[in-house]
């Protein structure tokens, strides 16, 4: 019979942390708490539990590529898509701590390429969602289109000619191209690759 994984944690506090760590019981356990989420499909992915340094479960469930049928394992990368957001913002924010940009400069500072519409808009309007720059995602051929790696110039040539939507800072309107513009500023004031940030 599997246990709900919160009462493996608050059972837990009770037991030494060798007694944790070492227990094969405990292991299983929470596996078996696991699997009672992945039949259907309802879970697939990576499950890490902990007690201080000592990992209790690590472990993949179900499938990461249901196309391909790759089973799922805890070193898989996943698309997380938006979830970046918040470490781009996070990074942005790092970056003007350091002193070495501002979210009040103008992104032209940075990326000196941009069309002259985009020349005043500022980190923060990026960062805010109030630049007016078209999000990429809205083309219909997009979902296909992003399964592929692809490089900074052919991202930008996304949404580059566009025209605005709205004048900088006349409202919110969601766009991720606003943060891929603030991935390539992260790039070029950090000195190192986007995906290297956070490793």
């Amino acid at each position: 019979m599997a246990i709900p994984l919160s009462s493996v944690a608050l059972a837990a506090p009770h037991l030494a942390l060798g007694q944790v760590t070492d227990n094969p019981s405990i292991r299983a356990h929470l596996d078996a708490a696991a699997r009672e989420f992945t039949p259907g499909r309802a879970f697939m992915g990576a499950v890490l539990v902990a007690a201080g340094d000592h990992r209790l479960l690590d472990r993949g469930y179900g499938l990461a590529d249901v196309g391909a049928g790759a089973s799922n394992a805890p070193d898989v990368k996943y698309r997380i898509a938006s979830l970046t957001k918040q470490f781009t913002a996070v990074a942005v924010l790092l970056l003007q701590q350091d002193g070495r940009l501002s979210v009040d400069d103008p992104i032209a500072r940075y990326l000196p390429d941009t069309p002259p519409a985009w020349r005043a808009i500022t980190l923060a309007q990026l960062l805010g969602h109030s630049s007016g720059i078209p999000d990429l995602t809205h083309d219909p051929d997009f979902p296909a289109w992003s399964q592929s790696r692809r490089t900074w110039p052919e991202v930008l040539a996304r949404f580059r000619e566009r025209p605005l939507d709205f004048s900088p800072g006349a409202r919110f309107e969601y766009s991720s191209s606003n943060y891929e513009l603030l991935g390539a500023i992260i790039e070029k004031v950090s000195g190192v690759p986007y995906g290297d940030s956070f490793s």
